[in-house]
């Protein structure tokens, strides 16, 4: 099946999804992986949001504050460091996709050039609605959200609440959050005192 069904699982998260997809049609699992419905909320948040919105993080806000110290501290102790971009910390919902004034522009970016006369991003936006009102939990499947990654491009690490969820099952929720601020703030790091590193060595190159 999609997510490699009866193959033994290697890892906690790779157990975790299939069991929260064991519920689902497999149809509906297909269309949900063939339309990227779980990398929307992302997306979204990525190109289509207002900068100024505001950010939570977890179902009702429940890690907010957890998560905002930490990145405040994180880039607080890296500013030394020439890595001190102003990261952006966004927080990815699947109820985001319950409004079309969300959706239809976010598929816009997307599927732009798959739309026409016969097929419209109206009618794919309901197809999508429709499914997810099917799954197990409706907009606050997991499944949507199920993801935490830095965007170099962006400059912006994103959570989606799914990730949370994870973390709560496996009894990390006292730790989870921050880990996971602090692991794509590393990443940033990467980035940011790769090219550093590299411009260094350009340097010193040229004076042999």
């Amino acid at each position: 099946d999609v997510l490699g069904g009866t193959e033994r699982c290697s890892s906690p998260s790779k157990a975790w999804l299939l069991e929260k997809s064991s519920s689902i049609e497999s149809e509906d699992l297909a269309y949900l992986f063939d339309n990227h419905l779980q990398s929307l909320p992302f997306a979204y948040k990525l190109y289509v949001a207002d900068r100024d919105e505001d950010q939570n993080f977890g179902s009702n806000g429940k890690y907010t504050e957890q998560i905002t110290q930490i990145h405040s501290k994180s880039q607080d102790f890296w500013r030394d460091s020439g890595a001190e971009d102003d990261i952006r910390l966004l927080g990815a919902h699947g109820e985001d996709l319950a409004d079309r004034d969300k959706l239809i522009p976010t598929l816009k970016m997307i599927f732009g050039r798959s739309y026409h006369n016969g097929y419209t991003v109206e009618e794919h936006a309901t197809e999508i609605q429709d499914l997810i009102e099917r799954l197990p939990g409706g907009y606050s499947n997991p499944l949507l959200t199920f993801n935490a990654f830095f965007s170099n491009d962006a400059g912006a690490i994103l959570i989606g609440d799914g990730y949370f969820e994870f973390q709560q099952s496996q009894g990390l929720e006292s730790v989870g959050p921050s880990y996971a601020v602090t692991h794509e703030h590393a990443h940033h790091l990467q980035y940011a005192l790769s090219d550093f590193d590299s411009d260094d060595i350009s340097s010193s190159d040229s004076r042999k």
